[in-house]
């Protein structure tokens, strides 16, 4: 039998014998309603379902689409679904699945210090060249976009950034979003 343990360090869950456990990811649409955001985090924590990452960002017609990883739990993540479907400001939910192997994007608008930009060609897209600093785009998946500002800041050029957050890249939606979503 494999069974479940806590690592204390890391406050995760894993299983002996399995390597460790994976949080699952959701694309949740949620009516452009008052309050309902705050109603699907809530349904989560009561549950006892932890959010380790939400990115927000808006849909067609009043909706919102959510990319939710979920904790690792001992809910199944079909049933996870289930219960963000039953809610009522929730139009649909698509498990994409485990958290790690969901393809994801992100993006970064970056200020870095006055005259930088051009020799950063390779970190990202120069957008704007100001007097108080130039201003680059880097995307890429996550891990790159860190990495990237991580080498800013080492080169000491980084003075301010601003993120999108994960989305999911177009390999992960509905094939045809209008039908599949509407």
């Amino acid at each position: 039998g494999v069974s479940r343990y806590r690592d204390t360090h890391t406050g995760r869950h894993s299983c002996l014998g399995s390597g460790p456990m994976t949080g699952h990811a959701y694309l949740v649409r949620i009516q452009d309603h008052a309050g309902a955001l705050e109603r699907v985090l809530s349904t989560l924590r009561r549950k006892y379902l932890g959010v380790e990452s939400i990115s927000l960002f808006p849909g067609a017609r009043g909706v919102y689409e959510a990319l939710l990883k979920i904790s690792p739990t001992g809910s199944p993540p079909d049933r996870i679904k289930a219960e963000l479907e039953s809610l009522v400001d929730v139009r649909d939910v698509r498990l994409l699945g485990e958290s790690r192997d969901v393809k994801t994007r992100e993006m970064a608008l970056v200020r870095v210090s006055p005259g930088a930009g051009p020799f950063l060609a390779e970190r990202g897209r120069l957008l704007h060249q100001l007097p108080d600093g130039d201003i680059i785009e880097i995307t890429g998946p996550p891990h790159e976009v860190d990495a990237a500002l991580a080498d800013l800041a080492s080169r000491q050029v980084l003075t301010g950034f601003h993120r999108t957050g994960e989305l999911p890249t177009p390999d992960e939606m509905p094939t045809n979003k209008r039908r599949s979503w509407e």
